[in-house]
């Protein structure tokens, strides 16, 4: 790939199609992508505020690359995760997750370590002892029976690995915003509807 596409993106310009984010991202989940190539990728569409172009093609690789699970009862349950905008010393989105189902909801709550807070939800999950990495089966039956269900971090796309590897030794917190704005948009189990909070 020449380096047009990342100009476009840098440059903020409209005339990039949805080919052009396809073919980039497929390098990127290949590990075909030089390392200076990602970094100015996630870099720039962290900088600026984002077009709705940017998320509506990056969801749309993600999912024909990583298609949403389907699990018994995901159709009726909600998706609850924050991007570590509040207090960095409390895990909001994991605490609207266990109300919400206390009160009767479903809910599916997906979410990361911390790199943005000081409590990313998968820290708290796991400082509570709960088992986060469960396959499909062990998802649905924790659903069914308690009406709550942690999602796996391995069943992300691969693709988001790639890219926060890709900026390693850069703190993802300093230049992934756009990461954190997209990890709502990508759940990878299909579900009713999505909380997200900032």
């Amino acid at each position: 790939m020449n380096d047009s596409f990342l100009k476009k993106i840098i440059r903020n310009s409209d005339d990039i199609s949805i080919e052009d984010y396809f073919s980039f991202l497929q390098k990127v989940i290949e590990n075909k992508a030089d390392k200076s190539e990602v970094i100015a990728f996630v870099a720039a569409l962290s900088a600026k505020p984002l077009r709705v172009k940017d998320l509506v093609y990056f969801v749309r690789f993600i999912e024909s690359v990583s298609p949403p699970k389907e699990i018994l009862n995901s159709n009726q349950a909600i998706n609850i995760v924050g991007t570590g905008g509040g207090i960095a010393t409390f895990n909001i989105s994991t605490t609207s997750a266990f109300i919400a189902s206390a009160a009767g909801a479903k809910v599916l709550k997906s979410g990361s370590y911390r790199y943005n807070s000081q409590s990313g939800s998968l820290d708290v999950l796991t400082a509570l002892g709960l088992n986060i990495h469960l396959n499909l089966q062990a998802l649905e039956k924790m659903l069914a029976e308690t009406g709550i269900g942690f999602i796996n971090p391995n069943m992300y796309s691969p693709l988001l690995r790639r890219l926060a590897i890709a900026i390693l030794p850069l703190e993802l917190k300093d230049i992934g915003g756009f990461i954190n704005t997209i990890g709502p948009l990508i759940c990878p189990v299909h579900v009713k509807g999505q909380i997200r909070g900032d």
